[in-house]
């Protein structure tokens, strides 16, 4: 796990970078692009399930990403590639209004904090 920086690190170039591009609000499927860190993603305006697919591990080690979900209608499922885990499982899914979900990836596997 050396290859993970601190969460207060991570916090730090979060607001060194301070461009909008960092935050993205979502209402369909989506595959987050490198400089995405929080993703909103706004399911009463999708209408059904948005499903947000994770990129490989071997090209996001020392990521974090959190999604929160927005809406009430469906729930917000994040997917990990293939068969990569999400702490042990292939997927995560926020279900409620307003649920969050922060996500670190060692380069090996994501895992949920």
């Amino acid at each position: 796990m050396q290859n993970i920086k601190s969460i207060a690190s991570l916090f730090s170039d979060i607001i060194s970078i301070g461009t909008s591009s960092n935050v993205v609000t979502i209402s369909d499927n989506y595959i987050p692009v490198r400089k995405n860190i929080v993703i909103l993603a706004n399911d009463d305006v999708a209408g059904s399930i948005v499903t947000i697919i994770l990129p490989a591990a071997n090209i996001s080690a020392d990521r974090i990403l959190m999604i929160k979900k927005l809406g009430n209608t469906a729930n917000v499922v994040i997917d990990a590639t293939n068969t990569e885990v999400i702490d042990g499982g292939l997927t995560a899914t926020l279900e409620t209004q307003d649920e969050a979900i922060t996500l670190v990836c060692d380069g090996i596997k994501w895992y949920i904090f």
